[in-house]
């Protein structure tokens, strides 16, 4: 017996009732306010680049790979629209004088803030081994490309 037709998954429909990241006045995604879990070092931010393809109408294609870098350690890893994970907490700017708050993944290692763009700690940071092995990534990948500039 044939598998019945799964119809396609729209990635800008929210999941479980959450959207896994905000639009920008433009309609496209805005990649500032969705978050990935990085499978080369494991921390739990907003990628630093994202090459993604979009239909003739601008939005986001539906199940075509999207290419995206780790902040923390440069890794650049392919994704799918269903990997941004949901935004089940809520995080208040740290910047005096913002004072927005805004969704953020629960265990998210770092949030940026989408009115003032400033990046910060998340949530995930609450602990303090978590916070050891971000600290860790971090270091270990700016050494890296200090010594792939030739600085000390």
């Amino acid at each position: 017996m044939a598998d019945a037709a799964v119809p396609p998954v729209d990635p800008l429909e929210p999941v479980d009732g959450l959207n896994p990241f905000d639009l920008a006045p433009s309609g496209r995604p805005d990649f500032d306010t969705g978050y990935l879990r990085c499978p080369g070092c494991g921390v739990i931010a907003t990628p630093a680049t994202v090459d993604y393809p979009v239909t003739p109408d601008g939005r986001l294609a539906d199940g075509r790979p999207i290419e995206v870098t780790c902040t923390f350690d440069g890794h650049r890893h392919q994704v799918t629209a269903a990997a941004f994970l949901p935004r089940d907490a809520v995080a208040g700017c740290r910047r005096p004088g913002c004072a927005a708050t805004f969704p953020v993944p629960t265990a998210a290692d770092e949030v940026v803030c989408p009115a003032c763009r400033l990046h910060q700690d998340g949530p995930g940071l609450d602990d303090q081994k978590r916070r050891d092995h971000v600290g860790q990534v971090y270091s270990a990948h700016a050494a890296a490309l200090r010594a792939r500039l030739g600085h000390r």
